[in-house]
């Protein structure tokens, strides 16, 4: 995810053009955390002209 603000912002993405499915999982990959969503839109608070890359995973089973 990218922003091209001039403060930080709230930003989303729709999960289907990444490839995700609504139950994968969204990691962001520089912290190694999950990123909750609604199944349809994560969403990260990034500062100025800030990124971050995320990656989807399957949903796990069990």
């Amino acid at each position: 995810m990218f922003s091209l603000a001039y403060s930080t912002r709230g930003v989303t993405v729709p999960l289907d053009s990444t490839g995700a499915r609504s139950n994968d999982h969204v990691r962001e990959l520089w912290t190694r955390t999950d990123t909750a969503h609604d199944g349809q839109f994560p969403r990260a608070d990034l500062p100025s002209n800030g990124a971050a890359p995320y990656s989807p995973a399957p949903a796990r089973q069990g």
